[in-house]
């Protein structure tokens, strides 16, 4: 048997932890020494104490640890448990590729002097805001609640593959963000859609239905990549502040093109679509 010391250095633990584990009973030595204390382990406990380090790096929580190397559960619910927990890890690589892409395009910007330049042509871009009224138009979508908007790529495919299915020409397809209610903590509602013929039958998430038409909508061009679309809403919402103009629905973004042919987001063209009603002006 090996003192917990001796037990913790060769197997690249520390101490602190095989105690805590001792104290969950996730790994609890195999004799405890009743006067002085000591912790006793035995190199039997080692393919026990492997699983558990394994499971710990591939991010699974102690409970979840716990359940597994006990053998509490059946062979598919163990899967379903392993399954979900590389789906977490997959959403959460998704978000950070996405920071990742808004760090490098901030500092490309940066490194170039680029981003003084489009600050500067945000300011500019007042004058090339559009107030027009756009037509109702018939769209299928998938509408749901995520938690972040960088989730919205696996909804985009779902529909696209069955308008593909359909063979419906897709054209301008549009994000619209509905926003939370006022008892929503989190997440954003919103709807990936493609304008169709009224004719396109329903099928699983997708449905079929009319946006209603919007009698003032302010709307302003963004070129490129939607890593700097913030920019963009930045100039919109100056332009409706200093107009005293309030949102009145969901804020649309009309991909007018490439978003969903060319992988070049630099090609991209994009609409930003805001409803806007005048505010009353208080005394």
């Amino acid at each position: 048997m090996f003192k917990i010391g001796d037990f913790a250095r060769l197997n690249h633990v520390s101490v602190k932890t095989l105690r805590y584990y001792d104290e969950i009973g996730l790994l609890k030595p195999v004799r405890t020494d009743s006067l002085t204390g000591y912790r006793y382990y035995s190199a039997k406990q080692l393919p026990r104490l492997h699983r558990i380090m394994a499971l710990k790096d591939m991010e699974f929580p102690l409970s979840d640890i716990a359940a597994l190397v006990d053998g509490r559960l059946s062979a598919e619910e163990a899967e379903a448990m392993v399954r979900r927990k590389a789906d977490e890890i997959a959403r959460d690589l998704r978000t950070k590729q996405a920071a990742l892409g808004r760090i490098e395009a901030w500092l490309a910007a940066s490194e170039s002097k680029e981003r003084s330049i489009k600050m500067n042509h945000a300011q500019d871009s007042f004058k090339q805001v559009v107030l027009k009224e756009v037509n109702a138009v018939e769209v299928a979508g998938i509408r749901t609640t995520l938690q972040d908007y960088a989730e919205q790529q696996p909804l985009w495919e779902e529909l696209v593959s069955y308008l593909n299915e359909q063979h419906i020409h897709i054209q301008s397809p549009i994000a619209i963000y509905y926003g939370a209610d006022a008892n929503q903590e989190d997440g954003v509602e919103m709807e990936v859609a493609v304008p169709v013929n009224e004719g396109l039958a329903e099928a699983g998430l997708v449905r079929r239905h009319h946006l209603e038409p919007v009698r003032e909508m302010a709307c302003l061009i963004h070129e490129g990549s939607s890593e700097r679309l913030t920019e963009t809403y930045a100039a919109l919402q100056q332009w409706m502040e200093l107009n005293g103009y309030g949102i009145a629905g969901p804020v649309r973004e009309v991909h007018i093109e490439g978003y969903l042919t060319n992988s070049n987001p630099d090609t991209h063209i994009t609409e930003i679509q805001i409803p806007v009603t005048k505010e009353a002006v208080c005394s």
